[in-house]
């Protein structure tokens, strides 16, 4: 029996807006509050749809993110509109029924996050789950881990904190980005995600 390869895909978000079927995987990057509008459980293709919603930021109460049910939709056994994800969140919903979504899933992960700042390159430590790009005064390239040496599928989220420079994302080694051995440019207010495709030798990243 073959089994046919499946694919999640990833998005980043950092404003308020609504939830469409084109993504699987929401990563919330919250600066202020902010809300995001579920599609209606009645639309065509949701049948059986699953969302993840995973707040990156470390602002906890100091903003609210808001995941909301479309019109009448409800949300959970207990029929609410909206739910508030708190920081270090991990959410899941199901498409429950054409007029309701369940929360299958709930957990929080203190998501570590490391400050890289030393011009040239520096590689990333495959512990870290959002690597921040410390680009004040210089160049920063963050080196990924090889692929062949973690898991398939591992993510890693990385940003700016300074608008001096723009920063930069190279593979390890023969590794790819997006089929390349190019560099990726990180520039500021901008968010990128890192995932493996392939932990071969050499081995394939995708950057969403």
């Amino acid at each position: 029996m073959s089994v046919k390869p499946t694919y999640e895909y990833y998005t980043i978000v950092t404003t308020s807006g609504n939830v469409t079927k084109s993504f699987d995987d929401y990563y919330i990057n919250a600066s202020a509050n902010l809300t995001l509008t579920l599609p209606s459980a009645s639309s065509t293709g949701l049948k059986g749809k699953i969302f993840t919603f995973r707040r990156v930021d470390s602002l906890g109460s100091a903003v609210t993110v808001t995941i909301a049910a479309n019109g009448s939709d409800t949300i959970g056994s207990s029929g609410v509109s909206s739910f508030v994800i708190d920081d270090a969140h991990v959410v899941k919903l199901m498409r429950y029924s054409t007029t309701s979504w369940q929360r299958i899933m709930e957990t929080k992960k203190a998501f570590t996050t490391a400050i890289y700042s030393g011009a040239g390159t520096n590689n990333l430590d495959p512990s870290v789950d959002v690597a921040q790009l410390n680009t004040a005064s210089n160049l920063v390239t963050l080196t990924l881990p090889a692929a062949n040496s973690i898991g398939l599928g591992a993510r890693y989220y990385v940003t700016t904190t300074s608008a001096a420079n723009t920063g930069q994302v190279s593979p390890s080694g023969f590794d790819t980005i997006n089929g390349t051995g190019a560099l990726v440019s990180v520039a500021v207010n901008t968010n990128k995600c890192f995932f493996t495709t392939s932990n071969a030798s050499p081995g394939a990243w995708r950057q969403m």
